[in-house]
């Protein structure tokens, strides 16, 4: 992740920079999993959210999820082992894509987990080794969700049910 400012040359925004009339992105963006995103210029975007109540309260309900999220990763990654660690980023993984194999390579979840490579081949294998998934090559297969959920941190479930509190209609049950 850069932590230089970015500059183009048309103002770009991606999460909280979208509005404020900040025209340099701090970090660099990637996208985790595929799916389809939409891009609105930043002036369109804050035309729009001056004559939207209800995306204004979106948008600060989601920069206050964000720092929330941002926070508690934080403490996390100072407080518990990797393997726990791991399971949340899967979970939390998971949850956004609905889908029950991830894309997620060694170094993207490295970098996420704030490790080296050779601690996430070890937490995967761990987790693995207990039935809860089956990872090959940048491949995480979610076997078993509720066993995942119990050897994630308690930081998962803190986080979701944030997410639930702010966003109610948006939070899709978990998989059974």
């Amino acid at each position: 992740m850069s932590l230089k400012p970015q500059r183009s040359a048309a103002r770009a925004a991606s999460g909280l920079s979208a509005t404020g009339s900040i025209d340099m992105a701090f970090v660099q963006h990637n996208v985790q999993i595929p799916g389809t995103g939409y891009r609105i210029d930043v002036e369109r975007f804050e035309e729009v959210l001056e004559l939207s109540a209800t995306l204004r309260t979106i948008v600060a309900r989601f920069r206050e999820v964000f720092m929330r999220m941002a926070l508690q990763a934080v403490a996390c990654n100072a407080l518990h082992v990797v393997e726990r660690r791991l399971a949340r980023w899967v979970l939390t993984t998971h949850d956004r894509s609905e889908a029950d194999l991830l894309l997620l390579t060694q170094e993207f979840l490295a970098g996420m987990l704030g490790v080296q490579r050779g601690a996430v081949n070890t937490a995967a294998r761990g987790l693995q080794e207990h039935g809860l998934i089956d990872y090959a090559r940048g491949k995480i297969t979610i076997l078993d969700r509720a066993g995942l959920e119990a050897a994630a941190c308690e930081c998962y479930a803190l986080i979701r049910g944030e997410i639930t509190k702010l966003f109610p209609d948006l939070t899709p049950a978990p998989a059974t």
